[in-house]
C-alpha cells in the first residue's frame, strides 16, 4: 500500500500536485476535484520514468553514487542527487516521530534562475511559491507567508468562482457550499445563500453561486483587519502558505529545520558542486582509460601487420612472451582483450575507425579536462531547462467529466 500510494502520489499532475511529476500517469492517477484520491486502484493504471526524469537525475551520476548493500550485493543508492533541488519544486508535506513539515512548491524556472545567480556570485532573487495550472494570485503577507487567491467575479445577485486557492478541492468546496445553502427548515443556522450550480470538471473549477444582491453588497467589502473581502473569507477564497515549518532530511541523512527556503538552495548547491567534482574524475578515468586501451589496440595492430609481432603458427606462451616483451600491459591478468579481438580488425577500415575514435575519445578528455565543476552544471542546466517551459503542454490528459448540479 505504501509503494502504491508513493508511485501515484509521483505520477499525479493535477494543479495542487507535482509541478514535474517524474512518473507518466498512464490512466486515472487522480485529480482536483477530490486532491488525487480518485485514482483509480493500482492494478488498473500503469506508469514509467517520464523523459525528463532522466535529465534531471543525470545518469552520469549513477557510477559515483554510495549504493546500499544487501545480502552483500548493491540495491539502491544512499540518495540521489537531481540537478535541482526536487523538494522544493514538488514541496513536501507530512509527519513523523517528534516533526512535521510544509514546504512549498516552487517554480523550477525560478530556481534554475538562482541556481544561475549563485554559480555567477550574484544574490539569489526572492522566489513566490508557485502550483502549475494554478489560475488565481499568490501574494506576500509577511516574511514567512503567503496568501493564495482563487478567481470569483460579482455580478448582481451571484458569485461565479473559477479558481479555488491552493489547497482547496472542488469536491471539499461542493461540501461547504452545501453547508451554507438557505434550510427554511433549520434558520437558526447563518446559512445565506439560496443555492449553487457547478459546472466543475476534473481540471477546471466554475461554481456559480446565487444570494441576495444585498448580502453580497454587504460581503463584498475590503476589511483591513483581515487583509480581504468579508466575501473572500466567507466563502473560503483565500489560503495561507506558511515557510516556517521547513524540515528535511540534509545531506548526512540527518533531519535539519531550515529557516529559510535559500538555506535549502545553499546546502544543495555545495553537495551538487561536490557531486561534478566527482563525476569529472570519474569520466576523465574513465576516458583515460578508453584512450589507453585504443591506443593499445592501434599500436598492436600495426606492429602485427608490419611483422614486429608473430602470431601465425605460434603457440599461446609464446604470444605471450612477445607480449611482455614489446610492454603490453593486461586487462583483468589477460591479454584477452588483444588476441580475441576479430580478424576484421586488420582491415584498414577498421583502422582508420580505431585512429577516429582515439582523435574522438582524446578531444572528448581535452574538453572536460578543461571545464569546472560550475561549467558541468551550467552544462546540465542548459539540456534540462528548454523542457521544462514545453513539459505540461505537451502530456496527454485522461479525463472523465462529470455532470453539473444544483
Amino acid at each position: 500500500m505504501s509503494l502504491h500510494g508513493t508511485i501515484v502520489n509521483m505520477a499525479q499532475d493535477h494543479m495542487g500536485s507535482n509541478n514535474i511529476n517524474l512518473l507518466d500517469p498512464i490512466g486515472q492517477f487522480g485529480t482536483r476535484m477530490m486532491g488525487g484520491k480518485d485514482s483509480a486502484q493500482p492494478r488498473y493504471i500503469h506508469t514509467k520514468l517520464m523523459p525528463i526524469t532522466n535529465m534531471i537525475f543525470n545518469k552520469l551520476d549513477e557510477p559515483i553514487y554510495k549504493y546500499n548493500k544487501d545480502d552483500g550485493v548493491n540495491i539502491e543508492p544512499e540518495y540521489y542527487v537531481p540537478i535541482i533541488p526536487m523538494v522544493l519544486i514538488n514541496g513536501s508535506q507530512g509527519i513523523g516521530t517528534g516533526w512535521s513539515t510544509d514546504i512549498p512548491k516552487f517554480n523550477a524556472l525560478d530556481i534554475i534562475k538562482n541556481i544561475k545567480n549563485k554559480l555567477n556570485g550574484k544574490d539569489y532573487e526572492e522566489m513566490m511559491p508557485y502550483s502549475h495550472g494554478f489560475k488565481g494570485t499568490i501574494t506576500k503577507k509577511s516574511k514567512n507567508i503567503y496568501t493564495s487567491k482563487g478567481v470569483y467575479e460579482v455580478k448582481e445577485n451571484k458569485i461565479i468562482i473559477t479558481e479555488l486557492p491552493i489547497g482547496m478541492w472542488t469536491d471539499t468546496y461542493k461540501i461547504f457550499l452545501e453547508s451554507l445553502v438557505i434550510d427554511t427548515k433549520n434558520k437558526s443556522k447563518k446559512q445565506i445563500i439560496r443555492y449553487y450550480n457547478s459546472y466543475s470538471t476534473d481540471t477546471d473549477v466554475h461554481f456559480e453561486i446565487i444570494m441576495n444582491e444585498d448580502i453580497i453588497w454587504d460581503l463584498n467589502k475590503y476589511n483591513e483587519k483581515i487583509g480581504m473581502t468579508f466575501l473572500e473569507k466567507t466563502f473560503k477564497l483565500v489560503s495561507q502558505i506558511n515557510l516556517s515549518n521547513i524540515v528535511a532530511f540534509d545531506s548526512n541523512k540527518k533531519i535539519m529545520k531550515y529557516n529559510t527556503i535559500n538555506s535549502i538552495l545553499d546546502e544543495f548547491y555545495e553537495l551538487r558542486l561536490h557531486f561534478y567534482d566527482k563525476r569529472k574524475t570519474y569520466l576523465l578515468d574513465k576516458l583515460q582509460q578508453e584512450i589507453d586501451i585504443l591506443s593499445i589496440k592501434i599500436r598492436f595492430i600495426n606492429e602485427f601487420i608490419k611483422g614486429k609481432i608473430i602470431i601465425n603458427n605460434r603457440s599461446k606462451s609464446d604470444i605471450i612472451k612477445q607480449l611482455e616483451a614489446g610492454k603490453y600491459p593486461m586487462e583483468i591478468d589477460s591479454y584477452d582483450y588483444l588476441l580475441k579481438m576479430p580478424i576484421y580488425n586488420l582491415t584498414k577500415d577498421k583502422i582508420d575507425e580505431f585512429n577516429e575514435n582515439l582523435e574522438n575519445k582524446q578531444s572528448e578528455h581535452k574538453t572536460l579536462f578543461s571545464k569546472d565543476n560550475k561549467e558541468l552544471w551550467l552544462d546540465d542546466i542548459k539540456q534540462l531547462e528548454p523542457k521544462l517551459s514545453h513539459f505540461k503542454k505537451n502530456k496527454k490528459k485522461f479525463k472523465f467529466k462529470v455532470k453539473s448540479s444544483k
